[in-house]
């Protein structure tokens, strides 16, 4: 079934935040239907909404942010492992980092180091 995401950020998100989930709703739906001038836009079979401002750990944001030069200066040190610890998440993707492709690309990395690592340790014996 096909998808569509869409991001309120920035001073637009915490304005947003303010209302409720019904207003924000038929906002999202008329700016869908003022995009693609069609009447399908305007009855979703399904809609989904995330409020980042209530995380308590990102507190706004659905990726972390850091600051210029961080990636190209400490990248590997966010996938290497530390110890029988392998890093997963969208943020230590090679590619898509914050979104759910890269979820899925670290989840299968990570599934891939340990998989080795238990071979190499000779507790896996199965075909890598």
């Amino acid at each position: 079934m096909p998808a569509l995401v869409a991001f309120i950020s920035g001073k637009n998100a915490r304005k947003w935040s303010e209302r409720t989930p019904e207003e924000r709703k038929s906002a999202v739906i008329q700016q869908l239907f003022y995009w693609f001038k069609t009447d399908l836009a305007l009855s979703p079979t399904g809609y989904y909404e995330h409020d980042w401002t209530t995380e308590e750990f990102s507190r706004g944001c659905y990726m972390n942010l850091m600051s210029p030069g961080s990636l190209s200066e400490c990248s590997k040190y966010l996938r290497e492992p530390v110890g029988r610890i392998h890093w997963a998440g969208s943020e230590t993707a090679r590619r898509w980092m914050a979104y759910m492709e890269g979820a899925a690309e670290s989840g299968c990395r990570v599934a891939n180091e340990v998989l080795e690592r238990l071979h190499k340790e000779g507790i896996f014996k199965g075909k890598l």
